[in-house]
C-alpha cells in the first residue's frame, strides 16, 4: 500500500507538470497579426506610442549599461514624449578609448532587438515561466525608472506606470493572456528600434 501511494504521489506529480503546457505559438501568430494590423490603421501610430517609447527605453539602456560596462559613470537616462531619448554617462580622457565608445553606440540599436528575442523565447516555454517573465520585465521598468529615469516628467511617470500595468497583467490574467502579452511585447520591443 505504501509503494501505491508513492506511485500515485509522483502520478499526480507528473501531471502536474503536464498541466503546465508549452504555450502554443497560436498566439505568437496572433501577436504578429496584431501588429501588422495595428500598424496600417489610420491611427495606428498613435495606438503603437507606448511600444516605441518600450524600444526607446531599451535603446537607451542599452547605451547606458554598456558605458557602465566599460566602466564609465551612467549618470541618468531620460525619455521624452516624442518617442526620443538619451542616456548620459561620464568619464574621464584616461578611461576612453575608441573602441569603448563603439560598443556603447553599438549597444543602443541591438539591445530592444536581444530584449525582444528573449522575451519571444521564454514566452514558448510554460505558462509560469511566461507569467515570471512578464512579472521582470515590468518590475524591470519599475526599478530603472526609479534610479535611473530622469529629466522629464513624462519618462518619470510613464515608464513606473506601464511597469506596473505589466505586473498587474502578470499577477492577475489568465495564462492566456498573459501569453499573449508577453508575445505582443516580445514583437513591438523587437522591431522597433
Amino acid at each position: 500500500m505504501n509503494s501505491q501511494a508513492q506511485l500515485s504521489s509522483v502520478q499526480q506529480s507528473v501531471r502536474k507538470a503536464i498541466d503546465d503546457p508549452v504555450v502554443g505559438l497560436k498566439y505568437l501568430c496572433i501577436a504578429a497579426v496584431a501588429y501588422i494590423v495595428l500598424c496600417n490603421l489610420p491611427y495606428g501610430s498613435t495606438i503603437m506610442y507606448p511600444f516605441t517609447i518600450f524600444g526607446t527605453f531599451y535603446h537607451e539602456m542599452g547605451h547606458g549599461v554598456s558605458a557602465a560596462l566599460m566602466g564609465f559613470n551612467f549618470m541618468k537616462l531620460t525619455i521624452r514624449s516624442d518617442g526620443s531619448g538619451f542616456a548620459t554617462y561620464g568619464y574621464t580622457s584616461a578611461m576612453s578609448t575608441p573602441v569603448k565608445h563603439f560598443l556603447v553606440s553599438f549597444s543602443g540599436p541591438m539591445t530592444p532587438s536581444y530584449v525582444g528575442s528573449l522575451l519571444l523565447l521564454l514566452s514558448v516555454t510554460t505558462y509560469r515561466v511566461s507569467r515570471a517573465t512578464l512579472f521582470t520585465f515590468g518590475l524591470t521598468l519599475v526599478i530603472v525608472a526609479a534610479f535611473l529615469v530622469r529629466g522629464t516628467w513624462f519618462g518619470m511617470l510613464f515608464i513606473p506606470t506601464a511597469g506596473l500595468v505589466i505586473i498587474l497583467i502578470a499577477y492577475k490574467a489568465s495564462n492566456h493572456v498573459v501569453a499573449f502579452v508577453i508575445q505582443f511585447l516580445g514583437i513591438q520591443v523587437r522591431l522597433l528600434l
